[in-house]
């Protein structure tokens, strides 16, 4: 896969990825747990904006990410968002990506978001 700000061999870094949620604090932490029970290649590691460098694949929250970008982001934590409420939200978390945007969620979460 080759995405905006690969390395000299194509690949793109670890560093290019980020995903953010648009929950809380508390929320945010019982969704950082799961993913790092997910395992990573050897050289990144899962981190927040603050420990942010060339091995870090970084998870924050969309209030936290505001005017940064990043090649690939994976939005999640879509679950009870309106469109007509949320509207500033979906398009921050939306408008990171400089290449891939990857949305995660369910079925109805989806034709929620999509139908307004």
């Amino acid at each position: 896969m080759s995405v905006g700000a690969g390395g000299p061999d194509g690949l793109v870094r670890p560093c290019n990825f980020h995903a953010i949620s648009r929950t809380g604090t508390a929320e945010r932490d019982v969704r950082e747990r799961a993913l790092a029970s997910h395992s990573l290649p050897a050289s990144a590691k899962w981190g927040r904006l603050e420990g942010y460098g060339p091995g870090s694949v970084t998870v924050d929250t969309v209030a936290r990410f505001k005017g940064l970008e990043r090649g690939v982001i994976i939005l999640w934590a879509l679950e009870g968002m309106s469109p007509a409420r949320d509207r500033e939200t979906l398009y921050v978390g939306m408008s990171r990506a400089k290449s891939v945007l990857y949305l995660c969620g369910s079925v109805p979460d989806f034709e929620r978001i999509m139908a307004d």
